[in-house]
């Protein structure tokens, strides 16, 4: 239900209710149905860049692009804001408006404004427990310049009232508390790399402490089972040369803290410690070609970047490797690295993350993600010896092959009991349908004749017909159950059709000429939506 301006007025008053503020003149901004909201000073408009295009799949990539073509201007009280014809502007309400949990609503544009050219280019919508300003998105569709005012009433806010709204008690909105326009967030859409089908099968992401055996595993994959190779690794140096920083190991660890951190407070609702796995992503969707059929990506070192690739990556399998220390630090002196055994131990107590805040390095947590999820795997390389990991890791290949060839096997089970399901029900209609028709010729009280008996009566009477037209009617329901196709099954003018083709027949109507007004037509509008 729509509030009305009696109600608006009742839930403005009501402490810790609606709020919208300020309320400069509520005589004329409250009408009887809406509340008119004034524009504010922000806006953000387009600048002429060189940019070619927005693709929202290169997720990190739009995210660092939308600041470079879009920017931030604010406007003093009476200095207009000069929209242009076919011009697009985000711009905000002067209001800030707490909803509740039971209401909801959209902003539409004025009339005396739109009479103008001025739109709202989409009706904006506030959800419930939504807090902030409210941006617009403003197009100009007239053929002149429109001069927009700050705090004129540019647009309407309707609220609705939400059927059992009470349940509702959290709220995460990528746009909750916005003071100011805000840039498009589509980047954090979750959903976004799924819509674009990977070339891959699966991919397998390594992680584990230094010496634990990842550089075997990863020559295996790449050479013997003909995995592509990402490392986040590379992506961090190769940013962190192109600020002309140093590449030594606890500069470039200090430098991608520092860049997660940074992250993590400018976008708090997201994956914390996933920015170079965003990064990563981007990479993988841009350079992955349909030959490659698995990936491997090594360098994760962050809790929050298994997270991400598992949420952007279909068929992500989390493997980690463990070794001990002492193993480890024999082999590290071995392969030629000058360290002491201080300083292994103290490089160790950082990559596993003991004291390390939520952006640091943290690969104990990543290794029990490893232990406690349905995508994760352990390999304890205790030994140190290449053909037991080696066979190790092919054990694990083979149960991520069982794994997706199962899950494959339980979707189509479950897509076959659902079609079986409408099949069940559309054949069931079908002769209920003709039951019906037969039981009215014959004169009987369709009340007093139970759905199973209709349906019995239908099944005798069709096999008993000889006429041709009918039969064919009967071969193209029953080749529509044969092709299992649900378009067939649900068609309800069908089974209607087919009904009142079998009521004329028994009515001494001619059959072609049933067939002329009703089943032909019914048979052409299902062969058009078949195809």
């Amino acid at each position: 239900m729509v509030l009305a301006k009696r109600d608006i007025y009742a839930r403005l008053c009501n402490d810790n209710d609606l709020v919208i503020t300020p309320l400069l003149d509520d005589v004329n901004q409250i009408g009887e149905a809406s509340i008119d909201v004034r524009l504010g000073r922000e806006f953000i408009v387009a600048k002429q860049t060189k940019i070619s295009s927005l693709d929202p799949i290169r997720r990190s990539a739009l995210e660092r692009t939308i600041p470079l073509y879009q920017e931030k201007i604010k406007l003093d009280f009476g200095q207009p804001y000069i929209l242009h014809p076919r011009q697009f502007v985000l711009a905000s309400t002067l209001e800030f408006v707490s909803i509740p949990k039971d209401l909801m609503g959209y902003v539409v544009g004025r009339s005396s404004w739109g009479r103008l050219g001025l739109i709202i280019a989409t009706a904006t919508m506030v959800d419930p427990l939504y807090r902030g300003i409210i941006t617009l998105e403003l197009v100009n569709v007239g053929p002149i310049p429109i001069h927009l005012y700050p705090c004129s009433r540019i647009a309407q806010l309707v609220l609705h009232e939400v059927p059992r709204g009470e349940g509702t008690t959290d709220f995460d909105h990528k746009y909750q508390n916005s003071f100011e326009p805000s840039f498009s967030m589509i980047y954090r859409d979750k959903e976004l790399p799924r819509v674009v089908e990977q070339p891959f099968q699966f991919a397998v992401g390594l992680t584990g402490l230094r010496g634990a055996g990842k550089s075997e595993v990863i020559n295996y994959l790449t050479t013997d089972r003909n995995f592509r190779l990402f490392n986040i690794s590379d992506l961090v140096i190769a940013e962190a040369k192109a600020q002309g920083l140093t590449t030594s190991r606890r500069a470039l660890q200090d430098w991608g803290d520092d860049q997660r951190r940074r992250d993590n407070s400018r976008q708090r609702s997201r994956v914390p410690g996933s920015y170079f796995a965003r990064n990563m992503v981007d990479i993988i969707t841009e350079k992955c070609a349909p030959s490659d059929e698995f990936i491997v990506i090594t360098g994760i070192r962050n809790p929050g970047e298994v997270v991400y690739l598992r949420q952007a990556i279909q068929n992500f399998f989390l493997v980690a490797i463990t070794a001990p220390a002492k193993r480890r630090f024999t082999l590290r002196q071995i392969e030629g690295e000058k360290e002491s055994q201080s300083e292994f131990e103290a490089a160790d107590e950082r990559d596993w993350g003991r004291a390390e805040q939520p952006w640091g390095q943290d690969i104990g947590r990543c290794i029990e993600l490893a232990q406690k999820t349905d995508y994760g795997f352990v390999i304890e390389n205790e030994l140190g010896n290449k053909r037991v990991l080696r066979d190790r890791v092919k054990e694990i290949l083979d149960e991520i092959q069982k794994k997706l060839h199962l899950e494959a096997v339980t979707a189509m089970r479950q897509d076959e009991l659902t079609l079986r399901a409408k099949l069940s029900y559309s054949e069931g209609a079908l002769l209920e349908e003709i039951g019906a028709s037969l039981a009215e010729t014959e004169g009987l009280d369709l009340k007093s004749v139970s759905p199973d008996a209709l349906r019995q009566r239908a099944e005798q009477w069709l096999e008993t017909q000889n006429d041709s037209f009918v039969q064919k009617i009967c071969r193209e329901w029953d080749f529509s159950r044969k092709v299992k196709d649900p378009r067939y099954l649900d068609n309800v003018l069908l089974a209607s059709a087919i009904a009142d083709l079998i009521s004329g027949i028994l009515s001494g109507v001619s059959p072609f000429t049933v067939a002329a007004l009703l089943v032909k037509r019914g048979l052409e509008n299902l062969c058009t939506q078949a195809r």
